[in-house]
């Protein structure tokens, strides 16, 4: 809608009371016209007069209503006398050409797909509808999101023929599988533009031009705890110092090098005095399931004291 609205503002009045006559009404709504318009509706008369007036009960009131009824108008009040400045409106409308129908339009069949990371490829369903009995084609590409092109799937673009009577094809992109773990990624096959042979028209259909592609990763890092059945682990010892060696391990997967941090803390046993307080950073290479964190017992003083207890914490 183009176009422009001006004008400039006219000091005048219309005044709406309890005795107008059908002449004065009359005179009313030409008055309106010729400030709002000829082509200005009795019921948009009416609803002008209806904002200036809201006092019930006057033959004005019944006269202005009776006229409104008379073209689908509501029921409304009226006041005794209301003065009011208008401002006339002036619009003139610039139509615009409006654009053709397409004969074809193409859209991806899915918002979002979720596959694994050994899958080898994924499927995007592309389709069309209209006319299906001309070939057509629709202009694709890929990328966006987290995932790493080259390292995560293989990028891919280009043009999708569709031959006469095709309505349904599938893009096939190639995922890459590695051996690290890794978060979830993504990326996007996007639909851009489109063509058709002879005179039909080919367009894609913006509201189902893209598709989010979610790699889940499969290589499972594992999970860590310690290598024992209880939740205590006895050491003794006569020697004046002894070293526990506390057996961390990696189980449900091994996939990929792997970090936890671990630290003690005292539970009885006296730090500085019954063993010697550590922490660090334990790692776990490719494969690896095993590994241990070596605590020093000062066992003397320990067997002197009659025991004691020592804590040991793995921090994801």
């Amino acid at each position: 809608d183009k176009g422009w609205i001006g004008g400039r503002s006219v000091d005048r009045s219309i005044r709406v009371h309890e005795d107008m006559t059908e002449e004065e009404l009359a005179e009313a709504y030409a008055q309106l016209r010729r400030i709002h318009g000829a082509d200005l509706s009795n019921e948009h008369a009416a609803r002008l007069l209806a904002a200036m007036a809201h006092k019930p009960g006057s033959r004005a009131k019944y006269r202005i209503n009776a006229t409104r009824a008379m073209f689908g108008g509501k029921r409304f009040r009226l006041t005794r006398t209301l003065t009011v400045g208008i401002t006339r409106l002036s619009k003139r409308v610039v139509p615009t050409e409006a654009e053709p129908e397409p004969d074809i339009t193409f859209l991806l069949s899915d918002r979002k797909r979720a596959v694994m990371e050994s899958c080898g490829h994924v499927a995007i369903s592309v389709a069309r509808t209209g006319d299906v009995s001309v070939a057509a084609g629709v202009q694709y590409t890929t990328g966006g999101g987290a995932a790493e092109p080259g390292r995560d799937y293989v990028v891919k673009e280009g043009w999708l023929e569709f031959g006469p009577g095709e309505f349904e094809k599938d893009l096939r992109i190639q995922i890459l599988d590695d051996d690290e773990h890794e978060d979830e990624k993504s990326f996007f096959v996007k639909l851009l533009s489109a063509r058709a042979s002879g005179s039909s028209l080919a367009v894609v259909d913006q509201k189902a031009s893209s598709t989010e592609v979610v790699i889940i990763d499969d290589d499972d890092a594992g999970d860590l705890s310690f290598g024992y059945k209880e939740d205590e682990l006895l050491v003794t010892g006569d020697a004046v110092e002894t070293t526990a060696r506390i057996l961390v391990q990696r189980r449900n997967g091994a996939c990929g090098k792997v970090t936890v941090r671990y630290y003690t803390e005292a539970d009885s046993a006296i730090p500085g005095k019954d063993f010697e307080q550590v922490e660090g950073t334990l790692e776990f290479e490719a494969q690896q399931i095993e590994a241990y964190i070596e605590v020093k017992i000062m066992a003397r003083n320990i067997a002197a004291s009659g025991g004691g207890g020592v804590r040991v914490f793995l921090v994801g």
